[in-house]
């Protein structure tokens, strides 16, 4: 009962913080902004946020990586004798370090392209064309004019958007 309010006040409060972040900034370093908001930065500014992304990423690697060690486990060990199970785990643990590892290093200077082509391939879809097309699939549209349309029209725009950004990636 309380979610359609409570979600209609959570997207307008994170869409206020997100265009107070970047009216701020933009008052801040006027016309010259870069779209990385860390080169506006100065030097010692720029290495310290850079630093700290670092220790992020060493934090969250093994919270990222464990759902799908977890997953290709299961998958691939359908019966879990307890004898060298350990040891298949870690190794199976060890080749996505390496295959990550081996990614990171082939991708070198060019991981900007890489992350955006993930980017458009998996998060856009996931984040415009997955919701409305479970919402039509659901059955819960009552209205064809209010909801049923604009579910349409947000799928659409969600496919454009990942074909879109596929391609410039």
């Amino acid at each position: 009962e309380k979610l359609p309010g409570m979600l209609k006040g959570v997207v307008t409060l994170v869409t206020f913080i997100f265009c107070s972040f970047g009216a701020l900034n933009y008052y801040t370093y006027g016309a010259h902004t870069a779209p990385i908001i860390v080169d506006n930065f100065p030097i010692e500014g720029a290495i310290m946020v850079t630093g700290m992304f670092v220790v992020v990423a060493i934090f969250m690697f093994p919270l990222m990586t464990f759902p799908a060690a977890r997953i290709i486990e299961k998958r691939l060990f359908k019966k879990l004798r307890r004898s060298g199970y350990k040891w298949q785990k870690n190794f199976i643990r060890a080749s996505i370090v390496l295959l990550c590892v081996a990614v990171s290093v082939g991708a070198g200077k060019k991981v900007d392209k890489l992350v955006a082509l993930i980017g458009g391939l998996f998060c856009v879809p996931l984040a415009l064309v997955y919701p409305p097309l479970f919402y039509i699939k659901s059955g819960a549209a009552q209205d064809m004019l209010t909801e049923v349309v604009p579910a349409f029209l947000l799928l659409g725009f969600g496919l454009a958007s990942a074909v879109l950004s596929t391609y410039i990636s």
